[in-house]
This record gives structure tokens, C-alpha cells and sequence, in this order.
């Protein structure tokens, strides 16, 4: 019998089982964890992307109007 909870938050157990045990082992209840690339390049945790931030700060660094620091 495989440990349904160990499946879910251990990376080498999971590695470790054959299709068939993985088959067997319930979805995760959060649904999937893994995100793309595409997905991770939109993540940006509440802060600008690095791009848009040194853009931003040659603006304000030019002493144009539209400096915000």
C-alpha cells in the first residue's frame, strides 16, 4: 500500500513508485502544482518586472515630467 499523503509532498517517493502505484494514489486536492514556463515568466509576486522597473527608473533618472520618485 503506497502513503497517499507521501505521494503528494515527497518528489523521490513519487520517483520511486511504478505508474501502476502512481495510478492508484488519489489527485492532489489542490489540483496541480507545477506551472510552465510561460506561466512562471507572468509571475512577478506583486513586484514589476525587473524590465519595466529599470525602464522606470531611467525615466525618473532623466528628470522628465513624468518622474514618480
Amino acid at each position: 500500500m503506497i502513503d497517499t499523503i507521501r505521494v503528494w509532498k515527497d518528489a523521490a517517493y513519487r520517483k520511486s513508485l511504478t505508474t501502476i502505484q502512481l495510478a492508484e494514489a488519489p489527485a492532489h486536492p489542490a489540483g496541480g502544482i507545477e506551472l510552465s514556463d510561460t506561466e512562471l515568466d507572468a509571475v512577478t509576486g506583486g513586484m514589476m518586472r525587473r524590465s519595466d522597473l529599470t525602464s522606470l527608473l531611467s525615466t525618473c533618472t532623466s528628470g522628465t515630467d513624468s518622474c514618480c520618485c
